[in-house]
């Protein structure tokens, strides 16, 4: 399992020269999100037991990707199927940009707990 107090650091990208596409947006910020979420079990680990002491920074940085997701999901409503979407790209970017090694079992518990979530907001926000 992931809890690793760093999970997800970026490997040396290329720069891009193309604008990315909404598809490879939707995968960027859900496997962002999904390492960030790895985070901060870690850091509510750290003592060895669940306390639930996130930091504040990962809580903030938690709350823009999730802006960001929304942004996109609603964005993109009736053209294509944000979740699927999010399932193939955001694991895809999480073994592109973080580690190749990473189980295919990981990457998707990643991806589908950050799914998870925005699915709970998104339901919130509809009652």
């Amino acid at each position: 399992m992931l809890l690793h107090p760093s999970p997800c650091l970026p490997r040396q990208q290329k720069p891009q020269t193309v604008e990315p596409s909404v598809e490879r947006l939707i995968g960027e910020l859900i496997a962002a999100t999904a390492c960030l979420f790895a985070q901060g079990l870690g850091e509510c680990w750290a003592r060895g037991k669940m306390d639930g002491q996130m930091s504040a920074d990962t809580k903030e940085r938690g709350r823009a990707l999730i802006a960001g997701l929304l942004e996109l999901r609603n964005g993109t409503a009736g053209e294509l199927d944000f979740n699927a979407v999010a399932r193939l790209h955001g694991a895809g970017v999480l073994k592109d940009r973080y580690d190749p090694g990473l189980s295919d079992r990981t990457v998707h518990s990643l991806v589908n707990a950050a799914l998870e979530v925005l699915g709970r907001i998104v339901r919130t926000r509809l009652n």
